[in-house]
């Protein structure tokens, strides 16, 4: 039997969390669509402490990452809550139009 590989688990920290929220929003759009070059992720944070992750994308597109009845991006949306609350932060993610 092989020797087992020991996991390594990196710590986030806060100052780059909102970093890594973006890129992997970013790498899971981009998995989805058809056009991965023209996406694009912003994140906005208010003062309060709240952080919204916009995604743009080509118009064809746009489909594909809401999905059928918004399935997809509630999926979306709901992993990065999960993450957020993880961390004690509140991260929201919207469709630029």
């Amino acid at each position: 039997m092989a020797p087992r590989k020991a996991l390594i688990v990196q710590q986030i920290s806060a100052e780059t969390a909102p970093l890594e929220d973006r890129v992997l929003l970013t790498e899971i759009v981009r998995a989805l669509v058809e056009f991965p070059i023209r996406v694009s992720v912003e994140e906005r944070i208010s003062t309060a402490g709240q952080v919204t992750l916009w995604i743009e994308c080509a118009d064809a597109d746009r489909g594909k990452v809401l999905g059928k009845a918004g399935e997809t991006i509630n999926a979306i949306r709901r992993l990065f809550s999960v993450i957020g609350g993880r961390d004690r932060r509140n991260i929201t993610v919207s469709m630029a139009s």
